[in-house]
């Protein structure tokens, strides 16, 4: 039998050895592929953190309004009843903390921890800025 017979496939065996470089490739690829997804969801729920508390400071100093920022688990909150603004986390986790804006739109430095992953990352916010800091 020719082996340019044009109805003729590929062996059972040659088939078992490319699943099985497949599934290693994928075995080591996989993991770091899901480490940096979730490393990417870490900065970006990082970067709502800093737009949020930037809203709550313009908000302030706009409105002519104190407003008390609340941080509790994975929950970040400001204002009362029909004005509530929040937002939820699934990768940050807030330790209790409440922090408050006044009207000129200005607030003594403030630090907030925020556990990310089994590791303690601080926010500092002063004024108009916040900044992220892994201590580690």
């Amino acid at each position: 039998m020719s082996r340019s017979d044009p109805a003729r496939g590929f062996t059972l065996i040659e088939l078992l050895i490319v699943m099985f470089i497949m599934s290693i490739s994928l075995s080591l690829v996989l993991p770091l592929t899901v480490d940096q997804v979730d490393k990417a969801k870490q900065r970006s729920e990082r970067q709502l953190v800093v737009l949020f508390y930037k809203n709550a400071v313009q908000q302030a100093f706009f409105g002519s309004q104190t407003i008390k920022l609340k941080f509790l688990g994975k929950v970040l909150s400001y204002g009362e009843a029909e004005r509530r603004r929040e937002i939820r986390f699934e990768q940050l986790s807030f330790r209790e903390a409440e922090i408050t804006v006044t009207v000129p739109g200005v607030i003594p430095a403030q630090r907030v921890e925020v556990a990310i992953d089994g590791r303690i990352w601080v926010l500092e916010l002063d004024k108009d800025e916040a900044n992220w800091f892994n201590p580690d």
